[in-house]
């Protein structure tokens, strides 16, 4: 709208009450309500929408879904912005300052459940500080309050529904088949006042090799996996091999070794001893299969234009 356009919002399914109360502030701020609107429904919907004709399709979701809509919007030589799967590295260096790197990584990963796509999903640690930032972690993670969310004092709410929670646990079982250990956590929640909804332990999982599937696939639920490095070199070609590059996130005190992590690993944004998060006037890109096109500041205005040279003479 900034940009000058008008506004169809679908929100997801399964939030289509934040959609509706967004729908009311945008209204109640001024905006009539066919220059902004908004439809409620699954994937159908969203597909019979992009069939209409509009300018440009702007998508969060999934990079499945997200290579769909580029496959669709492509055929109809219209613009697109997908930010979609994201499974941010955390490297942690010998030389880090453990207990800053420990508090931001838990608190990234368990955020909003761990259903947030820069989240950090995967750590490598230099093998020197392993068992101490390991040890950290645990002690943060098992200090964690799971409850309601909205509670102020929760800290992990439930998944989003039954469906990921299900994924969301073979993802576990998987890690554990596969060479992973639990050292917190580990399974779904269903005493008492938790037997009806969809929570999850927040879960710690170490002994785990770069290349299984919960280091390549996205985690959308609580569980941080770590792996050991013998060195930076091998944490950059590890955090490497997954196919999402979003964000990354690096703990050092050395300048050349957050140069190194910053330049090296493939990702479209990158924090040294900073907890990750978006910042509206900076621009977010997703690279690999993390997205296409930028959102925020300036940069993400753009993708809301199209550039045009106008001449004029003597008129």
């Amino acid at each position: 709208m900034v940009a000058g356009n008008s506004v169809i919002f679908k929100p997801s399914e399964y939030t289509s009450l934040v959609g509706k109360e967004l729908a009311k502030l945008v209204w109640q701020a001024g905006i009539p309500k066919d220059v902004f609107q908004i439809i409620y429904g699954g994937s159908r919907i969203g597909a019979m929408l992009i069939d209409q004709p509009i300018d440009m399709v702007t998508f969060t979701g999934s990079s499945a879904v997200g290579k769909e809509i580029a496959n669709k919007c492509a055929a109809k030589l219209i613009k697109f912005s997908l930010e979609m799967g994201g499974s941010t590295p955390a490297i942690v260096c010998r030389d880090a300052d453990l207990e800053l790197a420990a508090g931001l990584i838990v608190k990234s990963r368990f955020e909003n459940c761990g259903q947030v796509c820069n989240a950090v999903k995967r750590v490598f640690v230099e093998r020197a500080v392993a068992s101490k930032l390991t040890n950290l972690i645990v002690k943060k993670t098992k200090a964690l309050k799971v409850g309601n969310p909205m509670d102020p004092a929760t800290d992990v709410g439930p998944l989003v529904s039954a469906k990921q929670l299900a994924a969301f646990e073979n993802q576990i079982t998987r890690g554990v088949v596969q060479g992973g250990r639990i050292l917190t956590g580990g399974r779904r929640i269903r005493e008492g006042k938790f037997m009806a909804g969809n929570f999850h332990q927040p879960t710690v999982m170490i002994h785990v090799q770069p290349r299984i599937d919960i280091m390549s696939e996205e985690t959308f639920g609580p569980v941080l996996p770590i792996c050991d490095v013998d060195n930076l070199d091998q944490a950059i070609h590890y955090a490497n091999l997954s196919p999402y590059g979003l964000t990354s996130a690096g703990f050092t005190k050395s300048k050349a070794s957050a140069e190194r992590i910053a330049n090296e690993v493939v990702a479209g944004g990158c924090y040294i001893n900073k907890d990750v998060a978006f910042y509206p006037g900076s621009p977010w890109t997703g690279l690999k299969e993390s997205g296409f096109g930028t959102a925020g500041g300036k940069h993400g205005l753009w993708e809301f234009t199209h550039k045009r040279h106008l001449h004029f003479e003597q008129v």
